[in-house]
């Protein structure tokens, strides 16, 4: 006898929750600069009069 069966199944799906995010804390920033090299040594500067003119 060929009938037709039917089957029924009952499925769950669930899914996963990813865990909850913490609480952001204090936002730190930090600067990393090279070290400066030193000063230069101070720039000097001469000026000398013209010499006069001889009559």
């Amino acid at each position: 006898v060929g009938g037709v069966q039917t089957y029924t199944q009952n499925i769950k799906v669930r899914f996963l929750q990813p865990p909850p995010i913490p609480p952001p804390g204090p936002l730190i920033i930090k600067e990393v600069r090279p070290p400066q090299p030193p000063p230069p040594p101070p720039l000097r500067i001469r000026q000398q009069a013209p010499p006069l003119p001889t009559p």
